[in-house]
């Protein structure tokens, strides 16, 4: 989960200006006003907000308002208008980080082609802070404004101001920017820029086709699914042209796809590819032109654009001969040279040609082009096809380029997303008939190899920004929309051909009936391969779980701060971070570990009471995920929302503790207000918490309203807004956050929650990879050739403070974000290549999928999945299998522990338990993620058997939300249902129970007189599952077994060791049940007194507030936590004097200044006071406090 910033590698003829020295610049001092400063008013004070153009680059808006640079080349240009003449002061506001790299995140503006004579972001203070960089006379009227980033370093602009007055915007009045002040003096924008095409990048115009009964196509084919209709037309010199036509059994008119050119771009000179980012660029002296308003001006040259990666060449369809009922092959000829054609091309100079062609298979909507074109002389080549027509934007319904494009996202500029980038290799773009609801899609699929062969690159052939063998963008040549496929990619090896040399390279059209997401999914199943493939390999999902909560008890390994009360986040120094606080409460209760609540759940739940933000540190500088006033206790600020608190209430036992709901959850009976990120969970999934507590009719309809509304506008086509490469994929700002969804169709049975949840969940398995071609059964990969691994990694913050990565060599200069280069003797090995398969992994974001893995060009999936049960889940509402195929090829055979978060290669270290202990740390140990593997893990495992069972077996849940994108159901708190005894304890552990096959996962759950043993069979095939159960530790009464599978119940006997064997077909279920001695699973605890709520007393300064709370467990025991919301001076001493039991006393002396207390007796009131003994030996003895004890009833 990388924010750090990193320095991108740019062109060498950009190098120089990497080099600028950052001087200050000498202003002649602001205008002095005879009656003191001019009064701003909107005709002497402008602000531009530059997130409101519409020509970004290379830089990306960002929440908060701001434009971000990716560290690519390039300028954001927009313009604006000045209402008078007059000589203006420019000012820029921007970020600068005052002991991380200062003045390095720089940039220049220009104003009509004058550049400001300082550069921006050079002011070296912490945070943002205006800089004048420029003073130019400008005239009433249209102006250009420029922004060019210079450093590459991620830099940050949020308004630009213009200004004839002494106006300083750095008085403490508008300080960043009074809004209303910025709104007030906003600067007119006018006119979207507008790029001036040109030559070969200008279709041409073709006639439509005769389509009357005496003019049949000159060749077609057909299945039963479509019919690819190929006719002659005139270009307007009278030549012809080939013009394609689509005919589907469920549209009753055929779909014109136009004249598809194919483009050939060339270069004599191996063209200069810099891959380090997201998209790739090419050097290229083609400067482009935009018009502006009346002006016409030429910026940089985007190198971004592939089109201008070489020479553009446009090749016509001139011909099409039948040569098989299903194939088709289509001549196509450069039927006039360009005029801006280069001299000295040789037999380049001679018009080009090639010949596809079409096949079209047995079944299905695509058909497979197979290309091939001689090279008239040496030089390196791409080819382009785009599918269909070209159409303006006002005629997309949607598109879909993952993981970047959807909706109505599309961009001016072209920009090419490589193979080895995106999940699912293709572009899509999808239309409705003119006058109806009919949606049809077309696009470009590459073929199911999307990388290089291995030999290319002399590497493995794990996605890399250097072995891609295609490339795709939505923007045709001329700037419109159209799916168009590049292949090879120019400067890539195999993009060079010899002299006289074969270019052959296949790839797929579609155009099908149907949603963007129908056309992908025919893509994955027929033309990808996509399968359920995976299955354990050495560790089950339950021992998965076991082990992690093993590892959890260890402060060390799982880097746990008992004095921060949290895991450690590794991108900040002693910092930790509650991603997943619930989950700590689910493992202590479904192993009734008491030792595991007392030392990890209770510190999370404090944590909660007292902490303002998900992340605490004791100092806020360091680290940019803390604000100046979240290093301290706070009792009002909350950062989870009432979905976990009433999670937090369940696991404690629901209305054990009154004053949770009351207080921290639904005060006054609704939800208590949270700051929300607008992108991420409805405040409707807080009345669904509210409707799991206090369920009622009037409450689920204020629900089903508000979540009508919501999918309304969530679900909307009509978003063009690009987020950029920075956001989280699945945290709600490429696509709806919909996992609340299916929570909700649950409950109501209301097919349209169940068909918007299908319509969130076609986002996430577009973020999921279905390629490279998934490994068959037998097919083996070398892993470590030559005993080695290693690579370029990220140097992060270690549990002992200090800077590196575990398992590694201290670094020479330890700093925290940056790059280590190591390599580790480790055994080669030849495993399955399934097992090490990234097909069905996701991405964090799209910055991060190309950064993360290293400097060495790896490119990062990541390895926590939380979507996982709610694929599954939605499989389970719909029957649709293809949902299943996605959840199982994210989760299963993963790791036998936590295995880390990035990965960036092909990899079996976490197949070893002790990988997280011992290292070397290849994937990235989050120390904060672990929690939260450990709750995607169970909420798979419960959701299976809940799916597979359809029901039988099902148990209560809360849920876990509020981080990023992570959103789990959580388990233990409450007992539910194993076939027909409805009230069983869900129970995890490794001795009393367990199955001794990795491909049979297990769970126990115990009612009163009953103990059953659930199984279900992950592998592939058929399997034995050996199962063995302590009689004694169980509490069973008898050897005998009723075994219930979904075919029915019958009955078998442990030997006299505990053992027996179990058969399981693929995908199969079973429930073995005993008999056992009655017992109550949990302690009967009654509820706290009402009263019994937390006190609050002002202490005073240096103290501050004094909170105290009273918890009752459902260990049957009760909590104390007493804590100070102020920072007296080091050496202040706090002890906590409980009457009536001296051993409960505690000290602090340090901040934060909190106690704690566990266990304390239930039926006993809690009196306390507090001394308080400062440095200088002063000493302070509080009044008495109680917090009472007994029950409510």
């Amino acid at each position: 989960m990388t924010f750090a910033f990193f320095p991108v590698r740019a062109f060498r003829l950009f190098r120089a200006l990497a080099l600028v020295a950052v001087m200050p610049t000498a202003f002649p001092p602001l205008p002095a006003q005879a009656d003191g400063p001019e009064r701003p008013t909107r005709q002497n004070v402008l602000v531009i907000e530059p997130e409101n153009f519409s020509l970004l680059g290379p830089w990306s808006s960002r929440r908060g308002g701001f434009i971000q640079t990716s560290g690519r080349s390039g300028v954001a240009f927009g313009g604006f208008e000045v209402p008078t003449d007059g000589v203006w002061h420019v000012w820029t506001l921007t970020r600068d980080f005052a002991k991380n790299a200062p003045g390095s995140r720089n940039f220049r503006i220009k104003i009509n082609d004058t550049p400001a004579t300082s550069l921006s972001g050079t002011h070296g203070k912490e945070g943002w802070h205006w800089e004048r960089v420029l003073t130019l006379p400008l005239a009433a009227g249209q102006h250009i404004l420029e922004i060019e980033d210079i450093g590459k370093v991620y830099a940050r602009l949020d308004a630009v101001l213009l200004t004839t007055t002494g106006l300083d915007p750095n008085t403490p009045a508008l300080g960043k920017g009074d809004a209303a002040f910025r709104r007030r003096h906003a600067a007119k924008l006018f006119t979207e820029p507008a790029r001036i095409y040109a030559g070969t990048r200008v279709p041409e115009a073709a006639a439509s086709p005769d389509v009357s009964p005496d003019t049949p196509p000159a060749a077609i084919l057909k299945n039963p699914d479509t019919a690819l209709s190929f006719r002659v037309v005139r270009a307007a010199d009278g030549s012809p042209r080939i013009h394609r036509e689509a005919s589907l059994p469920s549209v009753a008119s055929a779909i014109p796809l136009g004249v598809e050119p194919l483009l050939v771009l060339h270069s004599s000179k191996k063209p200069r590819m810099d891959n380090s980012g997201f998209y790739p660029m090419w050097e290229s002296a083609i400067p482009a032109q935009w018009r502006l308003g009346d002006r016409v001006f030429s910026p940089p040259a985007d190198f971004r654009d592939p089109y201008a990666s070489g020479i553009l060449r446009r090749l016509h369809p001139v011909a099409a001969r039948q040569t098989a009922p299903d194939s088709v092959a289509v001549t196509y000829r450069e039927t006039s040279l360009p005029a801006d054609l280069p001299e000295g091309l040789d037999g380049l100079s001679r018009p080009l040609e090639a010949t596809l062609t079409w096949t079209l298979p047995p079944r299905g909507h695509a058909a497979r082009l197979d290309v091939s074109f001689r090279a008239p002389q040496a030089a390196w080549y791409s080819l382009a096809f785009g599918a269909g027509r070209i159409l303006a934007t006002n005629e997309i319904h949607a598109v879909q380029l993952p993981p970047l494009f959807q909706f109505r996202r599309v961009v001016d500029t072209p920009l090419m997303v490589m193979s080895s980038q995106t999940p699912h290799p293709l572009a899509l773009v999808e239309t409705r008939l003119p006058g109806t609801p009919t949606s049809v899609t077309t696009g470009v699929i590459s073929s199911a190899d999307v990388l290089l062969p291995s030999g290319a690159s002399g590497r493995p052939d794990w996605a890399r920004n250097d072995n891609a063998a295609y490339g795709f963008t939505l923007t045709a040549s001329d700037g419109n929309v159209q799916p168009v496929i590049f292949t090879p990619l120019m400067g890539f090896a195999d993009s060079f051909v010899p002299d006289g040399g074969a270019l052959k390279r296949s790839w797929w059209t579609i155009t099908s009936p149907g949603s963007w997401a129908d056309a992908m999914r025919e893509a994955d199943v027929s033309l990808l391969g996509l399968r359920d493939y995976r299955e354990p390999w050495k560790t089950s999902l339950t021992d998965q779980a076991l082990n992690i909560i093993e590892l959890m008890r260890d402060d060390e390994a799982s880097g746990w701060d008992a004095r921060l009360k949290g895991p450690l986040n590794i991108e900040g120094p002693d910092m930790v971070t509650h991603a997943s606080p619930l989950t700590l409460f689910s493992a202590a209760r479904l192993t009734r570990d008491e030792d595991f609540f007392r030392r990890r759940a209770l510190p999370a739940l404090e944590f909660l009471l007292t902490r303002p933000s998900f992340h605490f540190s004791l100092k806020a500088s360091g680290s940019h995920y803390l604000g100046k006033d979240d290093a301290a206790l706070n009792f009002e600020r909350r950062p989870y929302s009432p979905v976990v608190w009433q999670g937090l209430d369940d696991q404690l036992g629901a209305g054990l503790n009154p004053w949770l709901a009351s207080t921290y959850a639904f005060p006054d009976g609704r939800p208590l207000k949270v700051r929300y990120h607008p992108k991420r969970a409805a405040e409707w999934s807080d009345l669904l918490a509210l409707h799991r507590r206090s369920p009622s009719e009037a409450l689920l309809a204020e629900i089903r309203a508000a979540a009508d509304v919501w999918i309304v506008e969530k679900f909307a086509p009509d978003q063009t807004r690009h987020p950029g490469t920075g956001p989280f994929y699945n945290a709600g700002e490429f696509y709806p956050w919909w996992w609340d969804l299916l929570d909700l169709y649950e409950l109501t049975g209301e097919p349209r929650y169940r068909d918007a949840a299908v319509r969130g969940a076609e986002f996430t398995v577009a973020g999921l990879w279905v390629t490279p071609s998934i490994p068959a059964p037998g097919d083996q990969i070398t892993l470590y050739p030559g005993n080695k691994a290693g690579g370029t990694h990220h140097t992060w913050y270690l549990p002992d403070g200090t800077v590196g990565r575990r398992g590694w060599p201290r670094p020479s200069r330890p700093q925290s974000g940056s790059w280590q280069t190591q390599t580790f003797s480790i055994p080669q090995k030849d495993i399955p290549a399934w097992v090490v398969s990234p097909v069905g992994l996701g991405l964090e974001q799209p910055s991060t999928y190309v950064r993360a893995g290293g400097s060495g060009g790896y490119y990062s999936n990541i390895l926590l999945s939380t979507w996982a049960a709610n694929l599954l889940r939605l499989h389970g509402a719909t029957g649709d299998d293809y949902w299943r195929i996605f959840a199982r090829n994210t989760i299963i055979g993963r790791g036998a522990s936590y295995p880390g978060y990035y990965l960036a290669g092909y990899l079996d270290l976490m197949h070893d338990p002790d990988y997280t202990r011992r290292g070397p740390d290849l994937t990235s140990f989050y120390w904060h993620h672990i929690p939260v593997h450990l709750g995607m893990v169970l909420d798979y495992l419960f959701t299976d058997i809940e799916v597979r069972t359809g029901g039988a077996i099902r148990f209560p849940w809360s849920k876990q939300q509020g981080y990023v994108w992570f959103s789990m159901r959580t388990y233990g708190g409450a007992p539910g249902q194993v076939l027909d005894d409805p009230d069983c304890w869900p129970w995890l552990d490794r001795t009393a129970f367990r199955v001794s096959t990795p491909n049979v996962d297990y769970l126990g759950a115990r009612s009163r007189d009953k103990f059953h043993l659930i199984l279900l069979n992950q592998a592939q095939a058929d399997v034995t599952a050996p199962v063995r159960i302590d009689a004694s530790a169980v509490g069973l009464t008898s050897r005998w077994v009723r075994l219930t599978t979904a075919d029915g119940a019958s009955s078998i006997t442990l030997d006299a060791n505990g053992q027996a064997a179990v058969a399981l077909p693929k995908n199969a279920w079973a429930v073995l049940t005993f008999d056992a001695k009655p017992a109550d699973f949990w302690p009967k605890v009654s509820p706290l007194p009402d009263k019994t709520g937390p006190l609050r007393h002002a202490l005073g300064q240096p103290c501050g507030d004094m909170m105290a709370f009273r918890t009752r467990t459902p260990f049957g025991k009760d909590s104390l936590y007493i804590a100070l919301s102020g920072k007296p001076d080091d050496g202040t001493r706090v002890e906590l004097l409980l009457e009536g039991d001296s051993s409960a006393s505690r000290i602090v002396e340090k901040y934060p200044y909190e106690l704690s207390v566990y266990p304390w007796p239930v039926e006993k009131t809690a009196s306390f006071r507090l001394k308080i003994t400062t440095p200088d030996g002063k000493k302070t003895m509080t009044d008495p406090f109680s917090l009472p004890g007994g029950s409510a009833r």
